[in-house]
């Protein structure tokens, strides 16, 4: 009786993104990780010779920026615009800068949902509604920060 009742509890609190009465924007703040690339070149001539020898390397480094990025959930399941800094150099494309997600669940106390820029760089993310704390992992990368609702078609200022 205690699991049956556990499913149903879970059910109820657990909605699917179809079941949406509205869709919802957000503005999320924060620290973006990712790789960045740097390459060297070098040469070297002989001053008695004939030969000379060149080559180039190429390092990899974590790069942490503030930045921001938007997030909008609806009945379709929703769409990300994440910082430049966590789009890797081969991907996708999205449209207009714009990911798809998917397996979005909306709950009373979170949003969790996942998205691909290509096809091995895939993420998840998670907010809590309560304190609009987000996180995003993704491989070589992530983000940690703040959302706030916001409504599209309004001016801040």
């Amino acid at each position: 009786m205690k699991i049956i009742a556990s499913l149903i509890l879970v059910a109820v609190t657990t909605v699917p993104v179809e079941a949406l009465a509205d869709e919802f924007h957000l503005s999320c703040g924060g620290t973006a990780s990712g790789i960045a690339t740097s390459t060297t070149f070098g040469s070297a001539h002989e001053d008695f010779g004939s030969g000379s020898v060149s080559g180039s390397a190429t390092t990899y480094s974590r790069r942490e920026t503030a930045d921001r990025l938007l997030l909008e959930i609806d009945e379709a399941g929703g769409r990300i615009r994440l910082p430049a800094s966590m789009i890797p150099p081969i991907h996708n494309g999205g449209k207009n800068g714009w990911w798809p997600l998917t397996n979005v669940t909306v709950s009373e106390t979170e949003v969790s949902g996942r998205f691909a820029v290509s096809l091995v760089n895939r993420g998840q993310f998670r907010i809590d509604r309560r304190t609009g704390d987000i996180s995003i992992g993704q491989f070589g990368g992530g983000f940690r920060g703040q959302c706030e609702k916001f409504e599209p078609e309004e001016r801040k200022f």
